[in-house]
This record gives C-alpha cells, sequence and structure tokens, in this order.
C-alpha cells in the first residue's frame, strides 16, 4: 500500500509510518509549508522514521506537491491534519475571522485534499479514505467549538463519499480517538489531577497510548474488506463513562 498521512509531524502520525514502514508499506507524510517539510525531514532522520514527503498547504489546496504520490497505486489516505484555535473558548469568544480562517482550513483544506485524490482512486478501482476524528463529537466537549463543528462536518464528508464512491472501490470511514498522550495533550495528561479525573470515569481505566492506534485502522486498509462509511472508536471505552463514585 500507498500510505498518505497528512499532518506527519504529529505523534499520532509518527506512531502510524513506524508501525507501518515494519509491515512493508510505503509511507508518504505532509505538511503545509516548505518550512515545516524540512523540519519534519529533520525529526524523521533522527528518530529513524522511513517515508517520503509531499507538501500540501491546507490553507491554500492548490499549493501542493501531491502529484508524485498521485501517481502511484494502491492508494490510502489518512486524515490527520486538523487545526485548533488557541486558547480554548465559547464560540461567542472568539472573532470571526478566527472562525472563518478555522474552517477555511480544516473543512475546506481537507475537502480539496480529497478533491485531489479521488480521481486517480476512481481511474485504479481502488482507493482507502481514513478519517481521524474525536469522540467529542458525540457529547460536545468543553471550550471546542470549532473542532468539534469541523470534524463533524468531515465525518459527514466520510459517509457521502462512502455512498457515492463504494462501487468504485472506494472505502471512507471514520476513526475517533478518545484522550491519548502525546505531545500535544501532555500539560493536561501529566497534571496529576486531570489523569486521575479522566482515570475515573475512561471505562479502560487509563488514558490511551498512540501505540494503541495503528492495528485498530489496519482493518480499514485492507484490499478485501467490506467496511464503508463507518465509524469506529477507539477510546477505552469513552463516550461511555464510569459513573462509580459519582452516582450512589
Amino acid at each position: 500500500m500507498n500510505i498518505l498521512i497528512t499532518g506527519g509531524r504529529s505523534d499520532i502520525a509518527q506512531e502510524l509510518v513506524h508501525a507501518y514502514s515494519q509491515q512493508g508499506h510505503t509511507l508518504w507524510v505532509s505538511s503545509s509549508s516548505d518550512e515545516g517539510l524540512e523540519k519534519m525531514k529533520k525529526t524523521y532522520q533522527e528518530k529513524k522514521l522511513s517515508a517520503q514527503f509531499v507538501k500540501f498547504n491546507f490553507k491554500d489546496p492548490s499549493d501542493h506537491t501531491l502529484h508524485s504520490f498521485l501517481g502511484e497505486k494502491n492508494l490510502v489516505v489518512i486524515l490527520n491534519s486538523f487545526t485548533r484555535l488557541p486558547p480554548l473558548r465559547k464560540i461567542h469568544e472568539y472573532k470571526s475571522d478566527k472562525i472563518q480562517n478555522e474552517f477555511q482550513q480544516n473543512i475546506f483544506g481537507n475537502t480539496m485534499l480529497v478533491h485531489h485524490i479521488l480521481p486517480p482512486m476512481i481511474e485504479q478501482n481502488f482507493g482507502r479514505i481514513i478519517l481521524i476524528s474525536s469522540v467529542s463529537v458525540e457529547n460536545g466537549t468543553t471550550k471546542y467549538p470549532t473542532y468539534v463543528m469541523g470534524k463533524m462536518a468531515l465525518e459527514g464528508l466520510m459517509k457521502n463519499i462512502a455512498v457515492d464512491y463504494g462501487e468504485n472501490n472506494i472505502m471512507a470511514n471514520t476513526v475517533r480517538l478518545g484522550i491519548f498522550n502525546t505531545s500535544r495533550t501532555s500539560k493536561y495528561t501529566q497534571d496529576e489531577k486531570f489523569k486521575e479525573a479522566y482515570q475515573n470515569i475512561i471505562p479502560n481505566g487509563k488514558i490511551g497510548d498512540t501505540s494503541q492506534i495503528p492495528n485498530a485502522l489496519m482493518p480499514l486498509m485492507d484490499k478485501n474488506q467490506y467496511i464503508n462509511g463507518a465509524v469506529l472508536n477507539i477510546s477505552g471505552g469513552l463516550p461511555m463513562t464510569k459513573t462509580q463514585g459519582i452516582l450512589k
């Protein structure tokens, strides 16, 4: 398989590259800028991660170097890249231009990436598209309004791709992640009060490790599979929660 993972600098992307390259797949990772690509190349070299690199600018989807990847066969795309507006706020506290930019980059940018990859998938009569989403879209979460809205919009896109392109052997599915230990979440997960609170409500009793993600995605990429338009939670049981100690 030729697997493109967007947002290649993230901990999750690097974990996927590490796992899938060992299985003999060809890995491609993207960054939105030339500067980002150079930083990512250095990181991958230091960590001895094997991947090829492409640029896709989610702010300006016409600015990309996808051509080399799109010329390959057995295309798999994992939509992992997604920005978040800092700091965390309620929706009325953001300026309108910030919201517009967020949706332009995350919803329009990801949609145009899919727009680029579908034609070669149709021509090859094969494609696998996996959206990395979040369990927060089901119940909402505190002060992440644009993140939840953006992920939910892309989940809708995945469902429509499943309907429109399933006959072309193009399967589009969504994976909703729970809380994982990453550099992005470390300011929360390393806080003992936060950690204890979430361990008390997560059915599995612990925060996830990124090494638990790659194997869960593999059935969605398989050449001989019948999973299309599905949603898979990799979350230790969230958004279900334990209520012991809360309910008497």
